[in-house]
């Protein structure tokens, strides 16, 4: 009886530790920033042009 009762206990830590790990990575990736900002390089600072002026003027938006 005590073997078993110890086997369980065992069972049940192993079971909570795992379920604590889980919940804790996806706590870490709720966190994280989105996956296209994570495979950016690092850098000091980023540029940004907004393109729709230049499609707008030059009309690469239409279809043949």
């Amino acid at each position: 009886m005590q073997f078993k009762r110890k086997r369980t206990i065992l069972s049940l830590i192993i079971a909570l530790a795992v379920f604590l790990a889980l919940g804790f990575a996806m706590y870490l990736r709720a966190k994280a920033p989105p996956e296209a900002a994570r495979l950016l390089p690092e850098c000091d600072a980023m540029v940004y042009v907004k393109l729709n002026t230049i499609r707008t003027v030059t009309h690469l938006t239409l279809r043949p």
